[in-house]
């Protein structure tokens, strides 16, 4: 009989608990990471050194290897692996997202038009390659640009005038030649997860998310369990599960950015994978006892269904805070990591980045070198060992 295992895409110190759960779930790990010295490469069955997009390699990889394996199904956490999954998913027969749902939740112009022609509340916005004349007819000011297919906030910022507009655009053509210019809305952020099986829809967390003042928008802690209320929780989860149907995600993880607003909720973007690693593994678990990347594996090892209520009975508060250079340049030395660690409340400082790499930018998430976690019995005193924590460290760069 041949062993079970799973395909992870990426496999660095944030995808550590997902590889512990895949061992414990009986599976044998099928790694692909670019970098070949990763955290999880070592405790790999099979391991490949490739970038988590190159779709033709991973492929002829999981050719090489498929016959010593029950290959029950693909984990990957980030938007550049998504490709390469979803044709796995189909070459192997295995559940998760199919390759035209990908491809049209990654470009979010598309996904914007489908999740609308379904009648859902979308951000507006326009696709452009140059800034025309009348732009201000159609929108004001303030603006949200981005390139059309960006994560981690690069290339992401906020104008408040045509001045800034003309630099923001300008830099996120570096990433895409065509930049995405939304409406600004006010409101609170939140990140929502769920699970697609067998076409049924479980839920898989809400997080409040909080952000670096304008004009960027860059992730700088999140915090759960949400304070919205119950019933809106279960309203965002219909809107959630409606707007994955509207563009064909039917199996597998999906995860979308929505922004409260006082005429309600709009959703910013979807995705057929879970959120950063950061919230889905870390942070639920500490919250809920479980995560949804848990919840993912354990179907695909053992096709044990989710707990529904899971995501409804919290132990804790508990958040992240994200840890960045303060310059461009290449980081020399972090200072006082264990004095934050023995504050109370701190349950771990994940250093992600090592001693002499190098940061070009402070304005998005390319700019992280690691992750405070906390754990309290309100989001204000999650608030506040974060603060006190981060006052410890001190990080040098030159």
């Amino acid at each position: 009989m041949l062993d079970k295992a799973i395909v992870m895409i990426g496999g660095g110190k944030l995808q550590m608990p997902a590889l512990r759960w895949a061992r414990e779930a009986g599976l044998k790990v099928l790694l692909v990471d670019k970098n070949i010295t990763s955290n999880s490469s070592f405790n790999a069955d099979e391991f490949l050194s490739a970038s988590g997009d190159n779709s033709e390699q991973i492929e002829n990889f999981i050719s090489r290897v498929k016959e010593k394996y029950n290959i029950l199904g693909c984990y990957c956490g980030s938007d550049f692996g998504l490709i390469s999954v979803a044709k796995l998913n189909k070459k192997l027969g295995i559940e998760g997202p199919d390759i035209r749902s990908v491809h049209d939740c990654l470009n979010k112009e598309e996904a914007k038009n489908k999740m609308k022609q379904a009648g859902l509340p979308v951000v507006e916005g326009i696709t452009l390659e140059e800034i025309p004349s009348n732009l201000s007819n159609e929108f004001s000011f303030p603006l949200i640009v981005k390139p059309l297919d960006s994560s981690g906030s690069r290339g992401v910022s906020v104008a408040m005038d045509d001045k800034q507009l003309k630099i923001a655009f300008s830099n996120a053509k570096k990433f895409n030649a065509k930049v995405l210019v939304e409406n600004y809305l006010k409101g609170n952020h939140i990140d929502i997860s769920g699970i697609f099986i067998n076409k049924k829809f479980f839920p898989g967390g809400i997080l409040d998310r909080f952000f670096s003042p304008l004009p960027y928008r860059v992730p700088i802690y999140g915090i759960q369990p949400s304070s919205i209320t119950q019933k809106l929780q279960k309203d965002l989860y219909s809107l959630l599960e409606k707007a994955a149907k509207s563009l064909g995600i039917l199996s597998g993880p999906v995860k979308a950015d929505i922004i409260l607003t006082d005429s309600g909720p709009f959703i910013i973007e979807i995705t057929p994978r879970l959120h950063g690693e950061v919230s889905s593994s870390f942070v639920c678990n500490l919250t809920y006892g479980t995560s949804p990347v848990k919840q993912w594996i354990n179907w695909i090892s053992s096709k044990k269904l989710p707990d529904e209520q899971a995501f409804h009975k919290e132990y804790c508060y508990s958040g992240w805070a994200g840890l960045f250079c303060n310059k461009p340049g290449t980081l020399k030395n972090i200072k006082g990591i264990q004095k934050a660690k023995e504050i109370c409340g701190i349950e771990d400082v994940l250093i992600r980045r090592d001693i002499g790499a190098h940061f070009n930018s402070t304005t998005d998430n390319t700019a992280l070198i690691g992750f405070l976690f906390a754990v309290a019995k309100s989001a204000k005193e999650v608030k506040k060992i974060f603060h006190e924590a981060m006052k410890t460290i001190e990080i040098d760069m030159e």
